[in-house]
Parts: C-alpha cells; structure tokens; sequence
C-alpha cells in the first residue's frame, strides 16, 4: 500500500531518451548544439534520444554520454543514471551491467540545477516500478477469470428462468380430455379408405424411387472406383521442417581487420609541451626513458577509455572534465572515446591523432601496430572486453563446441 502511495504509475515513467530529448527542447536547444558543447558526435546523440543501446558502445561509454548530455541541458546526474537503469532494463530485458572492471573517477565539480529551477530529486527507483507493473498486470490476470464466471452465472439463471416459465404455461392450461368413445358416421368411412389408400400408394411410390436411387449411387462409386485405380498416385506431400532454433553465442562472429595506417603522429614543437598546466612538472618528472610514458588529459569535456598495460586485465576509466591518468609500461593499448576533448603525450610530447568518427585506438609503441587487430578491444555478449587476439581464440572454441562449420 505504501509503495501506491508514495510512487506515480509505471506507465508515467520516461524513458532515458525521451526525457533527455524534452528536456534539450525545453532549454531550446538543438541536437547539434549539445554535441558541440560535449563533443559527442552527432550519430550516438541520435541513438541516446531514441533508446537504441544497441547502436551505443559498452554501459560505461553510455553512462558516459549521458552524464556529459545532463550536465549541458543542467539536470541532476543522479536522476538521469536511474532512468537509464530502469529503460536499460525495459529495453534490452536485463539490468543494467554493475561494470565490474569499470572505476569511476571522481569529479572535481559539482553539477547544479538550471538557474531558477529546484533541486531535482529522485521520484522513483526501478525496482518500485517493476513491483507495481507486475502488480497491475496480476489484477487483470484476475479480471478475466470473474468476468467469464459472471458470465457463465448470467446464463444459468436465464436458462432456470426459461425452464420455470415453460413448466408453469403448461400446468396452468386447460385441457380437453375426450369421455367415452368416438362415433364415425358411416359416410365419413368411406372417405377414410380411400385416403389410407392414396397414402399406401404414395409410401410404395417412395420406397420404390429410394431403391433405384440406392443403386444408381452404388453404380456411380463402382464406376469411381475403376477410375481411381487407373490414375497414378500422387507423390506424398513434404512436409515442411520446423526451422533450426538459433543458437545464442556469447562470442558472435567479428571482422577483424589489421592497421595498415598511421595511428597518430608527434608534435615536438607544439606549444603545449611547454605548458605546466597542461603537462604537469611532476609528469615530466616520472618519464622513464625505457618505457612507454602516456599521459591523458581532459581539457574540453568528459571522455571514456579503455586501456591495457602490458599483462595487466583490460580497464575501463570515465575520465571527466580537468581529469587526468598516466600510464608507463612496455606496450600500452587504448582505446578512448570523445577523443577531441583530450590532449594526449607521448615520450613528454604532444600527440596527433586524428578521427572522423569521435573513437580511437593507439598502440604505444607504434610499431607494434602489426601485431594487432582492429578492434582493440571487442565486447562479447556478457558484456566483458577482450582483446582481438584473445576474442578471436574464444571465439573458435565456441564454434567448435556448438559443430558450427564455415563454409
């Protein structure tokens, strides 16, 4: 009773993009003016306001997308990571992933409300909305069921009503019974044998036409018969077969393909080299001649990556506004998202990589670049990423397993 009370229905809950495209209009903002201030391309904004998470990279590039959505359009970061949560779950049919190998970095700033709009708070949880529905669809499960026995009540006392009816006009009319017996005139007798007559006449006439009849059927399906026997038999119709239950694999098949181009270039003369807050002295300071050194910064707006140091598991980081991450080791594999919001140095050195697309993956160093595949860092049906070497292993264990042959 409490949870009617203190939650609105299920069907007034909004899912994530559909608030977020509101909201946008409310402020009077157009999809193209988000992506320029959160530097998300313009593509994934249009799959994020139509609920296509199948469209979007792994749950911790989306929730990555739609903190740096809220925090243009100025809504609570809370509010929206809960109706995420609960149209993740609607949409795709299973929770939203925990991202046990996701770590989220802390922000440096706190997100306010739209001048002259309250503290927005959180009004429901998914898990409320959830019991309510199952709630209300049980009462309609239970309305068929006394519908159909009202029904059948209805009837039954119709049919009594109809039958009590019956019995009391039959007991109620007067009937004539005849006393003693009945008197012919001897004139009306005559009239009575000729029409016992006429109708011993017409039974014969009857009878006689059912004979012939009889045997012109009989004749007829003998004949048929014949018939039958000359023709050639038809072939036995083939049945279809039902068709083959798709088989759920948790490594899908991917193209793979291999770097054949530069990843990024270096830029020994640009300007931010030397500027302290950009390239901190205390990063200068920890370069190590004989290991990879990368340092990324956000300076624009929130990005998203993913990163492997030499035998070390694959992590993924949000990297918010004013963030930063170094890493050293032999090789060094990464992939970020958003990437324009970064700057990134390689060996204390301002590095260029360009994309069409907002995503990019780097290898340090690159003349590794031949020893992997595009992509880095593919996601399988549970949700963990694996690198290419590594999927692709997977991957024909699976089919091997499950007897699928390629052609």
């Amino acid at each position: 009773m409490s949870n009617e009370t203190n939650h609105p229905a299920a069907s007034q809950v909004v899912h994530i993009g559909d608030h977020l495209r509101a909201q946008r209009e409310e402020a009077k903002l157009s999809l193209e003016k988000v992506s320029q201030k959160t530097k998300i391309n313009l593509n994934i904004l249009r799959a994020l306001e139509a609920n296509n998470f199948q469209a979007l990279p792994s749950p911790a590039y989306i929730k990555g997308f739609v903190l740096s959505y809220a925090r243009v359009i100025g809504l609570n970061p809370n509010d929206v990571i809960t109706k995420l949560e609960y149209s993740y779950l609607t949409i795709m049919g299973k929770p939203f992933p925990a991202l046990n190998h996701t770590r989220q970095m802390p922000a440096n700033e706190v997100v306010a409300p739209a001048p002259g709009e309250p503290k927005k708070t959180i009004s429901e949880a998914p898990a409320d909305v959830l019991d309510q529905e199952k709630r209300a669809q049980e009462r309609q499960r239970l309305i068929v069921p006394a519908v159909v026995f009202g029904g059948i009540c209805i009837v039954f006392i119709g049919l009594y009503q109809l039958v009590t009816k019956t019995i009391d006009s039959e007991t109620n009319s007067t009937i004539e019974k005849p006393y003693g017996p009945t008197f012919v005139p001897s004139s009306e007798l005559v009239d009575i044998n000729k029409s016992v007559e006429e109708k011993a006449a017409k039974v014969a006439a009857t009878e006689a036409a059912k004979v012939v009849a009889a045997e012109a059927e009989k004749a007829a399906e003998e004949k048929a018969a014949e018939e039958k026997k000359t023709d050639d038999k038809k072939p036995e119709e083939v049945k279809p077969q039902p068709p083959a239950q798709e088989v759920r694999r948790n490594f899908p098949d991917k193209d793979f393909r291999k770097i054949t181009v530069r990843l990024f270039s270096v830029l020994p003369d640009a300007p931010e080299n030397q500027d302290s807050n950009i390239l901190p002295p205390r990063i200068k300071d920890a370069w190590n001649k004989d290991l990879e050194n990368v340092f990324v910064k956000a300076t624009d707006g929130n990005t998203w990556m993913s990163y492997k140091v030499d035998q070390s598991p694959i992590e993924s980081v949000i990297l918010e506004k004013e963030k930063d991450i170094f890493l050293q080791g032999k090789e060094i594999l990464m992939f970020l998202g958003n990437v324009r919001v970064t700057k990134i140095f390689y060996q204390n050195r301002l590095i260029d990589a360009p994309t069409k697309t907002g995503f990019k993956s780097l290898i340090f160093p690159e003349s590794q670049s031949t020893k992997h595949m595009l992509p880095l860092f593919p996601k399988a049906a549970d949700d963990i990423l694996y690198t290419a070497e590594e999927y692709q292993r997977r991957m024909k264990i699976e089919e091997e397993e499950l007897g699928i042959k390629k052609p």
